[in-house]
């Protein structure tokens, strides 16, 4: 399958921080992260059992084995082919070393689409990107995300972070959810989006941008949780870090 050059790009720096970005994103307290803040807001009412399900961009999966736990019928899609192998003798469900721009997968095909953290790596492809993840959707199926917005206090320092660390591309951007919405509300006939992600976010999660050594994890971990589930119920965007969203194609 063709790739474009920037998704070229993504592949070779994801290729090359793969075992320490698994290492961090994966680990136990990661694993928590996701299911207490990610995965109940973007499933909520939504049932997955026995659903055929996506998992674009998948990496090494996190989001596969929540779905599985619900039984859903899952296949993983990332232009890595090293992380499919990993994917698939990790989860043991069909993984595609393909991109998402060109997958070759028949039209109306899923249930649910689910990216984490997928779509700030697509610019400047992310209105193709929409247009293939809507494709592949049957009518009334979901699509469900979780991003880094652009609305955030901490967007000018997110970018200059961004320019000057390594860990990151250069195409990476945080997304405008409502730039976004507008361009594809007459695709979906609900767009429920909700704000979320503060200290827990930044230190558990993303341990591996701070340099945070893992076996530190264990002991503040708690902490930002409890205070992350304090702020979140505020659900201000301009004080929150990343949106979490299930939308529903017509």
């Amino acid at each position: 399958m063709a790739i474009s050059s920037t998704e070229s790009k993504q592949q070779r720096h994801y290729d090359e921080i793969a075992e320490a970005y698994n290492q961090h994103y994966s680990d136990e307290w990661s694993t928590k992260y996701r299911d207490r803040f990610f995965h109940q807001a973007m499933f909520e009412g939504v049932d997955l059992h026995g659903k055929r399900v996506l998992d674009a961009m998948c990496g090494y999966g996190d989001a596969t084995r929540y779905l599985l736990e619900q039984g859903a019928d899952v296949t993983g899609l990332d232009i890595s082919p090293s992380q499919i192998e990993a994917y698939t003798e990790r989860w043991g469900c069909e993984g595609l070393a393909r991109s998402i721009l060109d997958n070759g997968l028949p039209s109306e095909s899923f249930d649910i689409i689910v990216a984490c953290g997928a779509l700030h790596h697509m610019p400047p492809y992310l209105d193709e990107t929409m247009e293939e993840i809507l494709r592949l959707l049957k009518p009334g199926g979901f699509f469900c995300f979780v991003e880094p917005h652009a609305h955030s206090i901490l967007e000018k320092p997110r970018q200059w972070w961004y320019a000057r660390d390594p860990l990151f591309e250069d195409n990476e951007q945080a997304i405008d959810i409502d730039a976004l919405q507008e361009a594809f509300q007459d695709r979906f006939s609900s767009m429920e989006t909700t704000f979320r992600g503060s200290f827990a976010y930044l230190l558990v999660l993303n341990s591996m941008i701070f340099r945070l050594p893992l076996w530190t994890k264990k002991y503040y971990s708690p902490l930002m949780f409890w205070l992350e589930n304090f702020t979140d119920r505020f659900g201000i965007r301009l004080f929150t870090l990343y949106v979490v969203a299930r939308w529903r194609k017509r």
